[in-house]
């Protein structure tokens, strides 16, 4: 059994289930479903980034490389002409892109729209085993950035996901599972590095897991997209680092890149921001690995990540559960209030230095008892 595992830092933070009464409750969860669902319907689904998974879908479909930049671009441009955006990511996605993907644009963006709701809902499943309140778990889906996700079809939620599942497995001491579901996030690398290589040196049995997840979708991709598929990945990655690319404006990014970015200083110096957050997670989960030092991790790696756009901040809806059930709510008003005041970038920053400041401050119980932990 991991000694770890019965430390005081590993409960949530505050007894969330007294925190709001049933009748508010009720009144924010249906009042801000009809809010959001009239938003959503109202959404142009032509400008969101679904075209760019669409594309990759169908292309899959024929037989021919998703991640061509030309042949997505001819693609794209039957549903948006004015934009062609290149799919940086792995292939892990790609069978549900084309699963979900036929002639009609519209009808295959609501296959997608329903195969999110079915991963938050997962999401919320998770939120509840790792709070114990239903009023947290819930709440947690009008957080803006998850709604974001889901109007714009991002892959985001997948992400949070992955991550959620880790948090809960990894405090359960379930290590190989919990490397398993975080490798899930190599989706998006940059989180799966932050998060996946410290383990090597704090949980070797959590990184074999998650080595054995990412090889997996390695080999999968291969299978998919072979050797040309995967060099025309890296040259894609390598087109976004350079930010030639339509629609990569490192000025709009969220995390410490959109800040040097912003000032005028170079934003190479994101990367060794990047790999000194990678030390500092380490030496983070050296001293303790409770739930109260992976969060701050997530923190961090929200932070430290070169590439983050709006929707990427859902992640920090994970945090945001175990302060109050009210949190994604206020931290929701928070974003649409300093964006509004003209400090479009100044919420989210606010957000993650408030977290922090939280976490770093505060203490907790046990989340779950002793005999409940698997040796």
């Amino acid at each position: 059994m991991y000694p770890i595992l019965l430390s005081k830092d590993m409960r949530p933070f505050t007894n969330n289930s007294k925190n709001i009464s049933r009748p508010l409750f009720l009144l924010l969860a249906v009042g801000l479903s009809i809010l959001y669902v009239q938003e959503w319907r109202s959404a142009d689904i032509t400008k969101s980034d679904f075209p760019v998974f669409y594309a990759t879908g169908r292309l899959l479909r024929r037989r021919q490389n998703p991640y061509s930049f030309e042949l997505g671009c001819a693609e794209q441009a039957r549903i948006r002409p004015d934009l062609c955006m290149p799919y940086p990511h792995t292939s892990v996605l790609l069978p549900l892109f084309a699963l979900v993907s036929s002639d009609d644009y519209s009808a295959s963006y609501r296959r997608w729209s329903l195969v999110l709701v079915c991963v938050l809902a997962i999401c919320v499943f998770v939120a509840y085993k790792l709070t114990r309140s239903i009023e947290c778990a819930i709440l947690m889906l009008f957080f803006l950035p998850i709604f974001i996700s889901i109007t714009q079809g991002n892959v985001s939620p997948f992400i949070l996901l992955g991550v959620m599942l880790w948090a809960w497995l990894m405090i359960r001491g379930h290590d190989r599972w919990a490397g398993l579901a975080l490798s899930l996030t190599v989706i998006k690398p940059q989180y799966s590095v932050l998060l996946g290589a410290p383990l090597l040196f704090v949980r070797a049995k959590a990184f074999f897991g998650f080595c054995v997840g990412a090889c997996f979708f390695f080999l999968l991709g291969l299978l998919l997209v072979g050797v040309d598929g995967y060099r025309e990945l890296i040259k894609m990655i390598f087109l976004l680092a350079n930010g030639s690319v339509a629609g990569n404006d490192p000025a709009k990014m969220y995390s410490v890149t959109g800040l040097l970015a912003r000032w005028g200083i170079n934003r190479l110096w994101a990367w060794p921001i990047f790999l000194a957050a990678a030390v500092a997670i380490t030496i983070l989960w050296r001293r303790d690995m409770g739930l109260k030092n992976l969060l701050l991790a997530v923190i961090l790696t929200m932070f430290a990540t070169p590439y983050l756009y709006r929707h990427d901040l859902s992640l920090l809806a994970l945090p945001l559960i175990f302060v109050h059930p009210l949190a994604g709510i206020g931290a929701t008003c928070l974003l649409l209030l300093t964006e509004a005041a003209g400090w479009q970038f100044a919420g989210a920053y606010l957000l993650m230095a408030g977290l922090g400041v939280f976490y770093i401050t505060h203490s907790a119980e046990p989340l779950v008892p002793a005999s409940e932990l698997i040796e």
